[in-house]
């Protein structure tokens, strides 16, 4: 996938995760949007552990809960 076709698909996902948290009445943080942009990077299968140890390493601020 080239990368014009990535940063099109990383905006569409943000606007639906944009459009779920307002619906779902949740707030709408730049800490979800990182660990979003961290998802969509991964090219290999992982879990919350995985995940949050990964955005500790990058120097990321968040929680499990995030």
């Amino acid at each position: 996938m080239d990368t014009l076709q990535k940063e099109k698909n990383i905006t569409l996902i943000k606007d639906v995760l944009r459009n779920y948290l307002l619906e779902k009445g949740f707030r709408n943080t730049p800490e979800r949007y990182t660990i979003l942009e961290e998802i969509y990077n991964m090219d290999h299968h992982f879990n919350v552990d995985d995940l949050y140890l990964l955005m500790l390493q990058k120097k990321y601020h968040v929680s499990k809960a995030t």
